[in-house]
């Protein structure tokens, strides 16, 4: 998946997660300033894993910041998969 297809995905997975509207994102966007929760960022990672079949190491969640940096995240466990 490109990143613009990632960041529509996630755009998809905030709405589902929350129950809530959200402007179009970007990678800059700040995950706390979108007013998602830690619980929230839990089920958007969980659900964005299910959609990608992707697996994001539970040690990196806790560094997630930014939609860029799930991003990211979502990207490496795809590239790390493609060269097993």
């Amino acid at each position: 998946m490109t990143d613009q297809q990632l960041l529509d995905l996630l755009h998809q997975g905030l709405h589902h997660v929350t129950r809530r509207t959200f402007p179009p994102l970007s990678s800059q966007d700040n995950i706390e300033s979108l007013g998602v929760d830690s619980l929230e960022l839990l089920e958007l990672v969980s659900w964005a894993e299910e959609k990608t079949e992707q697996r994001v190491p539970d040690e990196e969640i806790h560094a997630i910041v930014s939609v860029g940096d799930l991003i990211t995240l979502l990207s490496d466990a795809g590239a790390k998969e493609t060269l097993e």
